[in-house]
């Protein structure tokens, strides 16, 4: 039997791209849940994770301020024996897809917006987007490049836990 993850993202941005990979590329997501575990706890969450046995953790890395909040959530999800598998973005989301894309900030931007003038203009416009996954191809989106960096060193206690993109979800 097929396990279905659930997937905690910190963001809009993330939950927009993961939703897009369930409906429009029929990756098998049982949930998505937009919780930051790095400044909330996971506690108020845990009795709607009861029956996740998988549970993907999508984070930034760009401010480690909570870090100890971060690392006392995954500890108590692995206690509850759920098979936690993290995926780090290397710093921001917008530093994920440029990775995942080999592009610039410059083009990414203006694949979704020709005005694009910051990073929260180009998160409102990802997010209204109805054509992520189209726009992201165009730009050369390699899905073996997505969460595949090493963890911070903050979190290389947790390297048997890190996953990549593509070890978990199969292109279809």
């Amino acid at each position: 039997m097929k396990h279905y993850p659930t997937i905690l993202v910190e963001g809009e941005t993330e939950s927009s791209l993961f939703s897009d990979f369930k409906k429009v590329s029929a990756y098998p997501i049982k949930k998505i849940v937009k919780v930051n575990l790095w400044n909330n706890d996971i506690k108020k969450l845990l009795p709607y994770l009861k029956d996740a046995n998988d549970i993907i953790i999508v984070f930034d890395t760009d401010a480690l301020v909570g870090l100890q909040r971060f690392q006392s959530n995954i500890n108590m999800l692995i206690q509850r024996k759920h098979r936690i598998h993290l995926f780090q973005q290397k710093h921001c989301f917008e530093d994920e897809l440029i990775h995942a894309c080999d592009c610039t900030v410059r083009k990414l931007f203006e694949s979704f917006c020709q005005k694009i003038n910051s990073s929260d203009n180009f998160k409102a416009e990802f997010i209204r987007c109805h054509n992520r996954i189209d726009k992201l191809k165009l730009l050369g989106l390699k899905h073996e490049r997505l969460w595949s960096r090493e963890l911070i060193k903050e979190l290389q206690g947790y390297k048997p836990n890190q996953k990549y993109f593509s070890n978990f979800f199969k292109e279809p």
